[in-house]
């Protein structure tokens, strides 16, 4: 009994020993199922976590790709300004070059009033529109550099933004190729862009220069323009005095047919000569011709000739008629007053011939001057035209 006794004991007491390692065994798995409960817990959380990450990614790259999209469309804008700016620009170099030659030909045709008049005004309005072409020109470029200004300061602002998508990325590591792909394609674009808008301001230096340039062109047609007002106003001048002094030429000469037909008169009342039908045609037409207004420049160079003749068809009548009268018949004698008349007249005749004989010689000093083309900017040999 004894010993059935301590075997029961001893047994009980193995028992109670394996309870108690069966209780730590099971303190041990509640110890760790709660661990592993905590870690899953965790997981979850950073899975969300990340998950939400990934989300805001997405929409931080879609919004990248729309602003892409968005300079794209500001470039593609940018670019099409310019052709046009350049198209304009080539205009304005044709249209210069024609004013240059229609200046140059309205030189060659002054004579031409009425033409030079009109192409004045052509030529005003061409510079007035130049003008306006070149200050639209010149606004476009303020807003091209306004816009690009807008453009590179947008650039620098979202330069960090996307440093820091770059370090955010490599903190957390994302399996997806396809983000890395499209952050890569990303970068990319940006710089294409970057380096298209160096492109465009170079171009834009260009076209400044260009402006300037055509800034100093048309002030230097102005100044063409200017000097060709003086000289026309000037040549008004001179053709104004030239028909003044036709004008007196005519009436010089009505003076010396009346002064010749009466000192002819006067001879043949003197010598008891029948007056010719002739004489009489030529005082009605004296006349006639004071009374007329209008003048032709030819009268100046047949002036001459016309005393010359007037001088032989006296000489001529009365070498006729004397011929007629006999030898034996002797000529009455002219009165004093007769006599005074006519050497009045002769005298003013003389006058008259040397003075006509004066302004006949004068007349390239009046109307031509060596320094009439002559300016403060011209260069070179001077063209008579």
């Amino acid at each position: 009994m004894r010993t059935d006794n301590d075997q029961y004991q001893q047994y009980n007491t193995n028992m109670q020993h394996h309870i108690q390692e069966l209780n730590d065994q099971i303190n041990q798995l509640t110890q760790t199922n709660n661990l592993l409960k905590s870690k899953q817990d965790e997981k979850n959380l950073s899975d969300h976590s990340l998950v939400l990450e990934h989300d805001n990614l997405q929409q931080e790259n879609q919004l990248f790709r729309n602003a892409i999209d968005q300079w794209s469309n500001r470039y593609e804008e940018l670019r099409l300004k310019l052709e046009q700016m350049t198209k304009t620009l080539t205009e304005k170099d044709e249209h210069i070059i024609e004013l240059e030659t229609k200046i140059n030909n309205s030189k060659a045709i002054e004579d031409k009033n009425p033409l030079i008049e009109t192409k004045k005004e052509f030529e005003s309005d061409e510079i007035s529109n130049l003008k306006n072409q070149i200050q639209t020109i010149e606004n476009l470029n303020k807003q091209l550099n306004e816009r690009l200004e807008q453009f590179q300061l947008k650039s620098n602002h979202e330069q960090p933004t996307q440093t820091d998508e770059q370090q955010t990325d490599s903190i957390l590591p994302l399996n997806s190729n396809d983000q890395k792909q499209s952050e890569q394609h990303l970068i990319e674009r940006f710089n294409e862009v970057m380096r298209e808008n160096i492109d465009l301001k170079d171009r834009i230096q260009n076209l400044d220069h260009v402006i300037l340039q055509l800034q100093s062109e048309t002030e230097t047609i102005g100044d063409y323009i200017i000097l060709y007002q003086q000289q026309r106003e000037q040549l008004q001048k001179r053709y104004q005095e030239k028909d003044d002094y036709i004008k007196q030429l005519t009436q010089d000469r009505f003076d010396l047919q009346k002064k010749l037909s009466e000192l002819e008169i006067l001879l043949v009342h003197g010598l008891n000569i029948p007056i010719p039908n002739s004489i009489k045609s030529q005082e009605s037409h004296t006349e006639i011709s004071s009374k007329q207004n209008e003048t032709n420049s030819s009268e100046q160079l047949e002036l001459q000739s016309e005393k010359n003749e007037q001088l032989g068809t006296i000489d001529q009548v009365i070498s006729l008629n004397t011929d007629k009268i006999p030898s034996s018949i002797s000529l009455p004698q002219l009165s004093d007053e007769t006599k005074a008349r006519i050497l009045a007249l002769i005298t003013e005749l003389a006058q008259n011939n040397i003075s006509s004989n004066d302004n006949l010689s004068t007349v390239k000093r009046a109307f031509v001057d060596k320094d009439f083309y002559l300016c403060s900017t011209c260069s070179g040999s001077v063209q008579w035209v």
